[in-house]
């Protein structure tokens, strides 16, 4: 019973965490008129990664 509680604790701050990094996206795309976006994208993928690989052994 604790572990599921632990799993969909952690599945719960990941959205949160994917769901900021969007609205930072989009945040960032309209207001800079395009000019950030490699950069940006670069940072998704760097700060995604370790979620993506911890967040596949709990499927």
């Amino acid at each position: 019973m604790k572990s599921i509680f632990k799993n969909l604790l952690i599945v719960a701050a990941s959205y949160l965490v994917i769901g900021l990094f969007v609205w930072i996206y989009y945040y960032v795309t309209f207001f800079s008129k395009f000019d950030n976006v490699p950069l940006f994208n670069t940072l998704i993928i760097i700060f995604a990664w370790p979620l993506v690989k911890f967040m596949i052994p709990i499927r």
